[in-house]
Parts: structure tokens; sequence; C-alpha cells
């Protein structure tokens, strides 16, 4: 079965990236499951890409073991896109992306030697609640960005005992990987949150009907309409309706709890409805009873 290319990608990317970018799209998939698959497969790639600079850096200074932290994540990354791509299991690609993209920066900061003389590199750990927010959805978000202040915390609890102990760098050695840090998790974050919000909107202007000259969104809103209940082994559908004179861009389920024994939950459609003012979501439960809530990004249009 052809797996058909998102919209968004199919006409913005160059034919080799496109190709990457949808390495573990499957025909099933709704336009929003596609986007945020395009997303992490290509934000994992720049960053471990990215990380190839501080594998060289490091051991250019000699400092094999710094240098080996970054060098393993890029294994360990390219290892899972690469399993992605054949087995296709998305919420295991994205769980160990977020997992790596989150611990691997406060080991290799540990290893350097705390805050200053690894120039703040656990900067880098943001990008996990991040892309938790665009790729699991808000709620699910929330534990990411404590699992990081956590982190943060306990790195500044023990940084004076690692710096005692750490090996001298040059001054400019510091101040460039400091400016090297801040650029990278901001060039990451920003491309991540372009790419998303691009793919997002055309995606739904297609959905609508609109592949040419529609109006630009003036002013947007999120909204999530409450706990939908689906019974075990049956169907529910949740509905959220967009504000007076305000059109919807896009939507998804949202609120589900993941992890070990959670409920299992397929979504059968997620789609606007005909009007284009509201997004419907329809979910099939397995052997459990469960909630579900839905998103939707509405907007003003000129």
């Amino acid at each position: 079965m052809e797996v058909l290319p998102s919209r968004w990608t199919s006409r913005r990317l160059p034919s080799w990236l496109k190709r990457l970018a949808e390495i573990g799209v499957s025909p099933s998939d709704s336009e929003e499951v596609r986007v945020r698959k395009a997303v992490l497969v290509l934000s994992s790639t720049l960053m471990a890409s990215l990380a190839g600079v501080w594998v060289g850096t490091y051991a250019a200074l000699g400092l094999w073991v710094s240098a080996a932290i970054p060098f393993a994540y890029q294994l360990v990354s390219a290892a899972s896109i690469y399993t992605f791509a054949r087995k296709r299991r998305h919420r295991l690609f994205r769980h160990s992306q977020l997992w790596m993209s989150l611990v691997f920066p406060f080991v290799l900061q540990v290893s350097l030697g705390g805050f200053e003389n690894s120039s703040a590199v656990c900067l880098w750990g943001f990008t996990a609640p991040l892309g938790a927010l665009l790729f699991v959805g808000t709620r699910q978000a929330v534990p990411w960005f404590v699992a990081f202040v956590g982190l943060v915390l306990v790195s500044g609890g023990i940084d004076p005992a690692l710096a005692t102990g750490a090996r001298h760098l040059l001054s400019g050695v510091v101040f460039a990987a400091f400016v090297l840090n801040v650029l990278g998790v901001a060039t990451t974050a920003y491309v991540l949150l372009q790419y998303f919000v691009r793919a997002r909107i055309a995606g739904a202007k297609g959905a609508t009907g609109d592949q040419g000259s529609a109006p630009q969104p003036s002013y947007s809103v999120v909204g999530t309409l409450g706990n939908v209940f689906v019974a075990a082994n049956d169907e529910s559908t949740g509905t959220i309706s967009c504000p007076a004179r305000m059109r919807v861009l896009s939507g998804s389920l949202s609120g589900v709890t993941t992890g070990p024994g959670a409920p299992r939950l397929t979504v059968v459609t997620s789609e606007p409805n005909q009007a284009g003012t509201g997004w419907i979501v329809t979910v099939r439960a397995g052997a459990q009873a469960a909630d579900f809530q839905v998103e939707a990004v509405c907007a003003f249009v000129d």
C-alpha cells in the first residue's frame, strides 16, 4: 500500500529530506500524526548531527570520556531512527528520543565538571519537555518539564563538588562552548516550532479543501474539550467547536494517559467538521475504559 506524503512536506522539502521525514509514516496515519512523526524524525536527526560538534571539540581537548557521551548519543539515536523506519513503532521511538535528549546533556555536564566548565550544556535537556509538548500533548508534557527542572536542581546541588575536581579549560573554550550551546538549543527549538506550525496550518488548509489562496490567520487560540468517556471495546466521538467567527486550523487527541498499564486507545478519525469550524476525533478503546480530550487550534481569518 502506498504511503501518501504529508501535504506540507511534499511541497516544502527537498526530495531527500522529504524521504527522511516520512520514513515512519503509515498509510493509515492522519495528517496530524504524519506531521508529528516528520517533525520528530527531522529534529532527532538535527540534534544527532549537531552532537558531532561536541564530539570533535572534546576529542581535540583530550576529554575522551566527555567526547564519548555525545558520540554514544549519535549511535543510539541513529539506531532508534533506523528501528523506527523498519518497525514503525512510534511510541517507542518518541519516548526513546525524549529520554535521550533529557538525560544525555546532564550526564555530559557531570563528566565535564558542572555548569561552568560544561558551559551549561544541560540546556539541551530542555528539548525534551519541548518535544513532549509537540509530540505527546500538553498534559503529558508536564512530567517531562518537572523532570528537567528536577535535574537542573540536582545538578546545582552537586555542582560545587564537581567543580572542585574538574579539569581546567581555557576561558575562551568555555565561552565559545557556551555561545554554541545557547545558539544550538535556540536553533533547534526555532526550527522545530517553525516546521511544526507551518505543517499543521498547511495540513488544515488542505483538509478544509483550500489548496491555494487561503486567508491568513490573524489571531489563534487553542481550545480543549473536557474528558470524553469511551467504554471498553467501544468507540466514542468528541467534537470541539471554535468560537464564533473562527475557523479550525488543526486538531488532535490529547489528555491520554501513557506508560505501562495505561488504557490502549486507537484513533479512528481525526478531522475537521464539514463547516471547518470544529474538530472531530473518534477513538476506540481496548480492554480498558478510558477518558480522552480533543484539542483544536482555531483562528480568525482576514
